[in-house]
């Protein structure tokens, strides 16, 4: 008897967790757990396939779901909200008081820059990883609302075929804000591999550690399965990243060795310099997106509760 959409569907979701090492971290108790995601979908079908997915790849994750509204008036975002349990919160206190790390939005579109450069901000300053979808649209380019200026990781569709051959999806977007591919767990489009990946990243999170975003990208680029051309390329960006099994990530070690060396403002006889290295080593402090520290500015309140919450997680 021929086998059921269904069946095929778990049977294909099977061959991914095993692809992946997936299940492997699975079975070593890595599942997302004290890892918050937003999911920032709309109410309906959509969320319910999307937040499916996060759930299938990362099942103890923390997982919240509301689009993030947002206002702009020329250059500047004026207001920025999201709602939990009914109670419309202001974006950034969101970030802070769920601990939101990883934040996934499948919908195509444009944004604004002042938006973009928002999101770009709260990434420097709260450590936060953005993904968005490559988008449905095959060969007309990258859609995803904010794969613009590099705001989020993009990420495109593949499938893995029963030879274990890894096949691009023919409507996946391409283009070169693409950034990785992924496989889809249960769900369907490309709407389905941002959120794949988003989970993906939270199992990373749990075992390895905080990082940011620009950590993350590099992270994952060094964890590719080559599809395309030799390095980045249009269709597959970097690459599909798998699960790493070694207890230690060598690449996140020499990325802030590169860091601590690169701040422009910080002279290598500074008398606090000794601490700043270690602070920024444990990914308790990062500097800003011109590449200085700026050692010698007060801190604000944000900025201190910032570093609270990141040293209270590692106290976890």
């Amino acid at each position: 008897m021929a086998e059921t959409y269904l069946e095929l569907l778990e049977k294909d979701y099977k061959r991914q967790v095993e692809f992946l090492n997936i299940k492997k971290y699975h079975d070593l108790e890595f599942k997302g757990k004290g890892i918050t995601i937003l999911n920032a979908e709309g109410a309906g079908d959509h969320r319910e396939m999307t937040s499916k997915v996060i759930r299938d790849f990362a099942p103890e994750a923390n997982l919240l779901e509301s689009i993030v509204s947002v206002r702009t008036s020329g250059n500047k975002v004026i207001e920025a909200y999201i709602i939990i349990n009914g109670e419309k919160i202001d974006f950034k206190t969101a970030i802070d008081k769920y601990k939101i790390k990883i934040v996934t939005r499948s919908y195509a579109g444009s944004s604004a820059d002042a938006y973009l450069n928002y999101l770009k901000d709260i990434q420097n300053r709260k450590g936060v990883i953005f993904l968005c979808s490559a988008g449905n649209d095959g060969a007309e380019g990258v859609t995803g609302i904010w794969a613009k200026n590099n705001t989020a990781i993009s990420v495109g569709a593949v499938y893995l075929t029963g030879n274990y051959e890894i096949k691009l999806y023919s409507y996946s977007a391409i283009g070169n804000e693409l950034d990785f591919v992924s496989f889809l767990a249960r769900g369907q489009g490309t709407s389905a591999a941002s959120p794949a990946l988003a989970a993906q990243i939270a199992l990373l999170l749990q075992r390895y550690g905080d990082f940011t975003q620009e950590e993350c990208v590099e992270i994952l680029k060094s964890l590719c399965i080559d599809l395309g051309d030799k390095g980045r390329d249009t269709s597959y960006g970097w690459g599909l990243p798998m699960l790493p099994l070694t207890e230690n990530l060598e690449i996140l070690e020499k990325l802030r060795g590169k860091k601590m060396a690169d701040f422009k403002d910080i002279e290598k006889e500074r008398w606090s310099k000794t601490a700043i290295d270690r602070c920024v080593n444990e990914g308790l402090l990062v500097g800003f997106e011109d590449g200085t520290f700026r050692p010698t500015e007060f801190v604000t309140r944000e900025q201190f509760a910032t570093i609270l919450s990141r040293i209270l997680d590692k106290l976890k």
